[in-house]
């Protein structure tokens, strides 16, 4: 690896080239950290800050002696190897052994200044690693390590107590170690933690603590002042924690100082761990108030050490309250049977207390009940709700109740909690959906959820249920139900209409009813979508509306009509639903309206939309969102009126509308629509406010009327191009029309600065020849509507036969002054696919082929690869490039036959891989001057193999020095040339 030698400083100030290094280092992988420290002694300086900021050292599992031969290797690439993004899997062969590292420690001591965390991972303590290790850091303590860890596989390491307290007692000389992290470790001095003054945070996961260290010890310093503590003894003995926190200071302060504790974890199990901590808390001269993020859980369902005397949700409620004023997170896990059920039974206590004066910002709260609950648990829950439904929560964002509670197995899945099977997703399939029978039980159990139901799906009842479900919905208030859908499958519900009818009259009754969703609904009363006046959103979906007012369940002439602001129309009669009046008003107002859906298909439905739309059209003026979906094939005489309304939609909402997606199913008689909808585009095009325009196109037949077709086709493009679209970000247009269809199926079209592109299928993968247009196909396209060509902007050439390049170039050549747009060519495996019969000029075919190319004024970037030779001079043809990348080429020097005295663009980016000669750089000229201009190139990808690359790499920068260059990357095959650098 090249070693970066002294450089001039950046021209910036030195702060914030190191700030921006820092933010680089932060967000990207340590390969490319370690490529950033290569261009400046400053820069590796910099960027060592991060590539040993952490170090992860131990064993990761057996390793051979090859793999350990891996780290010996030069000095410099021997100090890349460690870094703090080892992984600490075992599977993993990247982890450094601690002798390494003391071997780095040895051979590069300036290092030893950027370690700020160290993580040792399962040391070898009858190796003597651990020990080894210890007596390194006193030797030569690091500076700034802030952060050590010292963890062990689960196993008992019983007997090696020494090595380990020799290892902590180095560790605690080192001032700046602030988190002390110890995991599986056996064993550890409680008074050796307790000596820790510096220490602000310590995490101790299944540690042994020595019971044999319990007298009171008298220490010089002061204990640690702790701002994290984690404390999880899960898989420990009981009395573990009770060592140390039994452990006094012959002075009389606590072994630890909790006066600025600011987040605590704790994972318990039984209730010594609780009473020990409580003893922690207990001894601090003032009570614990900084706490800002408490995470405790509490396995009690071992009960053989519990005693009803003592209260656990008491000792919890000391460790939560006096925090009041600084808890922002509270996470709580709490497993029990019904002998230690007296913390879920008090937790409601604990929010009823922090409800009138708290910050609390996110509160999680899970609990997994034994048997025996069926009576009490229901209750608890209710308590627990109806405290978070109180007004004092006023800083609280998210909450989390998980409930397990086997009683309710019973009503949903034997497997799961009913409340995890029955999720409020609308995305949920019927075999997924609990039954109503069991939802009605819940009711009938719960009577209080219904307090807070939001949205209710009703999918497939029967006509039982659905009576059943009415009478619920009329003895239980759903104060907050904003949402409900109802959907039959489509069967004949005659005979039971009325009952749907009387439960939809329940549901509409409901004042926060927002969004009614009908599918597959037969013969509903208009009457009964007048009557629910707070409705905003109506989405019907094969819905039949029955003629008239329908039953006369209530008088609707008293009610305002319902302001919706969406509506969707999805196939089905709803014609009656546009007939209906109350003294002339429709009863549904669309004067705020913002979202229109319809799909419309054969006669009565298409007029139904025509009459709604005609009834409200001096309404309809705020509409943001437009899909429609036409499909008429044979009434042809729909024709005038349906386009009429279609206009009412789309132009007098201009100021609004944002998306417009129209797709229309048509045959020759009604082609009209499409070919009269163009008028309509060209009536918004100099005021409006579009964002998203989507056109699908099908008009079957055709073949008779193909001018009128392509000039239809071509008319909208040529509307689109206009400048008048200034918001138009995405444009999506499909046609299937006539002869067209079998050469372009999709267009797409848009601003320049706004991903405005035209892409035909040769924009399609270049490795799939399914996808590519062919050459032939190509040239008649050109032919028969020669205005395509000044809409392509990216142009793929791939794996084309020698025998059709020569017809492709005159077409290229004839039409490369309508190439207006055209940005990027691609010319990428040319004469692969009958390489066999190539002649012997097949270079000139193609090097004529791209010279016809290099004419277009506005192509800017050029990607070439697998065409063997390339001369210097048709690159130099290509001025006007900011783009160029070549993959597997020779440059090879000729007459200059295409050279020409126009001045060059500047060429921003240059990308240069797998060359097949050592003047892959052949771009000088004769003249000595080079072929492109690079002063201003910006980013720079070479791959260099051969040592002349590198030569002629310095003489072109020394011709044409770069000043702007912002992104490097040189791959390097060592041994090819002499190791040199590139100090910026």
């Amino acid at each position: 690896m090249n070693t970066p030698t002294n450089g001039p400083s950046p021209s910036c100030p030195i702060e914030l080239v190191a700030r921006i290094i820092n933010i680089y280092a932060s967000v990207n992988p340590l390969d490319q950290v370690k490529k950033l420290s290569l261009v400046s002694s400053f820069f590796r300086d910099e960027c060592r800050k991060h590539v040993f900021r952490k170090i992860t050292i131990g064993n990761d599992g057996d390793e051979s002696d090859d793999e350990r031969s891996d780290y010996e290797e030069s000095d410099e690439e021997r100090d890349d190897d460690f870094d703090g993004r080892h992984t600490s899997t075992r599977n993993s062969k990247t982890m450094p052994s601690i002798g390494d590292f003391l071997e780095l420690l040895r051979r590069h001591p300036h290092v030893i200044p950027y370690i700020q965390e160290l993580d040792v991972v399962d040391p070898r303590i009858k190796q003597g690693e651990l020990f080894h290790l210890a007596t390194a850091l006193s030797k030569h303590p690091l500076p700034k390590l802030s952060e050590l860890t010292l963890r062990f596989d689960e196993v008992n390491y019983e007997g090696w107590g020494n090595d380990i307290s020799h290892f902590l007692n180095a560790i605690t000389r080192i001032p700046t170690l602030r988190q002390l992290n110890l995991a599986y470790v056996d064993s550890v001095f409680p008074s050796t933690l307790a000596s820790f003054t510096q220490l602000e945070g310590i995490s101790l996961m299944n540690t042994v603590l020595d019971e044999q260290v319990t007298e009171k010890f008298n220490p010089i310093m002061p204990p640690p002042k702790l701002k994290s503590l984690h404390l999880d003894f899960s898989c420990s003995d009981a009395d573990e924690l009770t060592h140390f926190t039994s452990l006094q200071r012959m002075d009389g302060a606590p072994t630890l100082d909790l006066s600025n504790l600011a987040f605590l974890n704790l994972n318990f199990v039984g209730v010594w761990d609780v009473k020990a901590f409580s003893r922690l808390f207990e001894s601090q001269p003032q009570e614990v108030q900084s706490i800002k993020s408490l995470a405790l859980t509490l396995d009690m369902t071992e009960t053989t050490a519990y005693s009803s005397d003592f209260n656990i949700s008491k000792q919890i409620k000391g460790w939560i309250l006096p925090n009041f004023r600084a808890l922002t997170t509270l996470h709580v896990v709490y497993k029990c049977v019904e002998k230690t059920v007296d913390l879920y039974d008090g937790f409601s206590g604990i929010l009823v207390n922090l409800e009138t004066n708290n910050f609390l910002r996110d509160l999680q709260f899970q609990v997994a009940l034994g048997q025996g609950f069926r009576e009490t648990a229901g209750e608890g829950w209710k308590r627990l709700v109806d405290v978070l439904m109180k007004p004092g929560w006023t800083h609280l964002k998210e909450v989390t109740l998980v409930f397990d509670m086997p009683h309710l197995r019973e009503i949903g899945n034997e497997e799961e909690s009913y409340y995890e099977q029955y999720e409020d997703d609308y995305s949920s399939s019927p075999t997924e959906t609990p039954s109503i029978s069991a939802f009605l039980r819940l009711l009938h159990l719960h009577p209080h959820v219904a307090c807070y139901i939001q949205k209710l799906d009703v999918i497939h009842p029967d006509e039982e249920e659905i009576y059943d479900l009415t009478e619920t919905l009329k003895e239980n208030k759903f104060p907050v139900l904003s949402v409900c859908l109802l959907s039959f499958r489509p069967v004949d519900l005659e005979g039971w209409d009325g009952d749907v009818s009387i439960f939809l009259d329940a549901v509409t009754r409901i004042p926060s009813l927002r969004h009614l969703n009908l599918d597959g609904v037969n013969l509903v009363s208009p009457s009964i979508i007048a009557s629910c006046t707070h409705l905003e959103q109506l989405w019907l979906t094969n819905t039949l509306f029955a003629d008239g007012p329908g039953p006369k369940v209530f008088d609707i002439s008293t009610l305002a009509p319902p302001r919706l602001k969406a509506l969707s129309l999805f196939s089905g009669d709803y014609e009656p639903l546009t007939k209906l009046k109350v003294d002339g008003t429709p009863i549904i107002d669309l004067s705020r309206l913002s979202q229109l859906r319809v799909h419309a298909t054969g006669t009565r439905e298409v007029n139904a939309f025509c009459r709604l739309i005609e009834s409200q059209s001096q309404e309809l003026q705020s509409v943001e969102s437009f899909v429609l979906t036409i499909s008429v094939e044979r009434e042809h005489n729909l024709g005038i009126n349906l386009q009429t309304q279609v206009e009412s939609c789309i132009l007098p909402n201009f100021r609004s509308l944002t998306r417009l997606s129209i797709t229309y199913r048509l045959s020759e008689e009604t082609a009209g629509l499409y070919y009269r909808f163009i008028g309509v585009l060209a009536n918004l095009e100099g005021n409006n406010v579009l964002n998203d325009l989507e056109l699908d196109v099908s008009i079957k037949g055709g073949a008779g009327n193909k001018e009128t077709a392509a000039r239809a086709w071509r008319e909208i493009v040529d509307v689109l191009m206009k400048p008048g679209w200034t918001r138009l970000k995405t444009a999506f247009l499909m046609f299937e029309i006539g002869h067209l269809e079998h050469i372009f199926r999709k267009i797409r079209i848009g601003h320049e600065d706004r991903h405005k592109t035209l892409s035909d299928p040769l924009e399609e993968d270049v490795n799939d020849d399914q996808k590519a247009v062919p050459v032939s196909r190509f040239i008649q396209l050109l032919s028969d509507h020669p205005h395509v060509a000044r809409h392509i902007r990216v142009l793929r050439l791939t794996k084309i036969a020698w025998d059709e390049l020569p017809a492709l170039t005159d077409t290229l050549k004839l039409h490369t002054p309508a190439l207006t747009s055209l940005s990027i060519l691609q010319f990428v495996n040319v004469n692969v696919a009958h390489i066999a019969q190539v002649p012997p000029y097949k270079d000139r075919v193609v090097f004529s082929c791209l010279h016809a190319l290099s004419q277009v004024p506005s192509l800017r970037r050029l990607e070439v690869a697998d065409i063997g030779a390339f001369p210097t001079s048709l690159l130099a043809a290509f001025r006007q490039i900011q783009y160029f990348k070549c993959y597997e080429l020779i440059f090879v020097d000729d007459n200059s036959e295409y050279i020409s005295n126009v001045p060059h663009r500047k060429l921003e980016t240059l990308s240069l891989s797998y060359m097949r000669s050592p003047i892959a750089f052949a771009m000088i000229a004769k003249d000595g001057m080079p072929v492109l201009d690079v002063s201003g190139l910006r980013n720079l990808d070479y791959d260099l193999k051969w040592g002349e690359e590198f030569e002629e790499l310095t003489r072109l920068f020394e011709l044409r020095p770069v000043k702007v260059l912002e992104s490097l990357k040189l791959y390097v095959a060592l041994g090819k040339f002499p190791v040199a650098v590139i100090d910026a």
